[in-house]
């Protein structure tokens, strides 16, 4: 057999799904992604992830990797060595349910170990990829190594083989999948080549945020602008009240706050205004004023006297009048 004759096409390969059940303490592997969408969906199980490419028909140099099942300890179970799968039945309580896979039985075609555990304190078979995994297993989980159980497609080879041979439209599916099916145990390196990094989005600015800074502002002026007003009245009430009292008018009505017209009630008449200073000497006149209503303070000629003569020249106006 030709080396290109034990190499089964990378573009035949199906991803070897893996998942978890806490419950159960059991891992679980398939190449069925119906029958890994039931065990995560109704019974207890967490995706993982991968544990590499395989093939479903035998291609090449690919074995059989057998896939046993014991309900009694909640423990399944993948060999590719037969008399180990016979007494395991026979001996160990488990029950064979199908072929899991076609792996390779040695490294060839750039295959890569699948490392397979076992835990006698959670009576758990565990199987990796990831040495790094395997050893942090054995170290802190109370897993032992049990050897390298087969070698398999790494991602890489069957995703960059895939992806030339596939339509654009099966290669994103495929793809989706395979992101879906992502696990946080896998090293940097390998999530780096399956998930693509989102963008990141300008999230749009909160028009609540805006209102917050605005509203404070509005009630700043809004106060500001009451405040100049009340200022502006007092100021104009206390300049008032000082006119009036330079008047001697007392207190201001509140309504003189206000500005007012500055026609006059009363028609003024015609005569001699009563002045409050007294006259000294001769010329002093002796006015006999009639009490006259409040607003009419004025005098005709015929109610002024003298008290002391004439003077000369007024009298020389009598006599010629005379």
């Amino acid at each position: 057999m030709s080396a290109n004759q034990a190499c089964g096409s990378s573009s035949n390969a199906t991803l070897f799904l893996r998942a978890y059940s806490v419950n159960g303490t059991d891992h679980f592997y398939t190449t069925d992604h119906v029958e890994m969408e039931a065990a995560v969906s109704s019974e207890g199980y967490t995706s993982q992830g991968n544990a590499g490419w395989v093939f479903t028909t035998q291609v090449g140099a690919t074995i059989p990797l057998y896939r046993l099942f014991n309900s009694a300890i909640t423990d399944h179970f993948y060999t590719t060595n037969e008399t180990e799968r016979d007494s395991a039945i026979s001996q160990d309580g488990y029950v064979f349910e199908e072929i899991a896979a076609y792996v390779y039985a040695t490294q060839v075609c750039n295959g890569i170990p699948l490392y397979r555990l076992y835990s006698s304190s959670l009576s758990d078979h565990f199987y990796t990829i990831n040495a790094t995994e395997m050893n942090v297993a054995a170290t802190t989980e109370d897993y032992v190594e049990e050897g390298i159980q087969c070698f398999v497609l790494p991602n890489a080879l069957a995703e960059s083989t895939q992806s030339s041979t596939q339509s654009p439209t099966q290669s994103s599916a495929q793809s989706s999948l395979q992101t879906s099916t992502q696990t946080p145990t896998q090293t940097p390196t390998q999530t780096s080549t399956q998930t693509p990094t989102p963008t990141p989005v300008s999230a749009p600015k909160s028009t609540g945020h805006v209102a917050a800074i605005v509203a404070p502002i509005v009630a700043v002026v809004f106060v500001s602008l009451v405040i100049v007003i009340y200022l502006w009245f007092q100021r104009r009430k206390r300049a008032l009240r000082a006119k009036s009292e330079a008047r001697g008018d007392g207190e201001v009505p509140s309504a003189s706050l206000l500005p007012t017209s500055n026609s006059v009630d009363a028609v003024p008449q015609v005569g001699i205004p009563v002045v409050d200073a007294e006259v000294s000497g001769e010329d002093a006149l002796d006015l006999d004023v009639e009490p006259k209503p409040e607003g009419e303070r004025y005098l005709s000629f015929a109610n002024i006297s003298y008290a002391h003569s004439p003077p000369q020249r007024f009298q020389q106006r009598l006599n010629r009048s005379s």
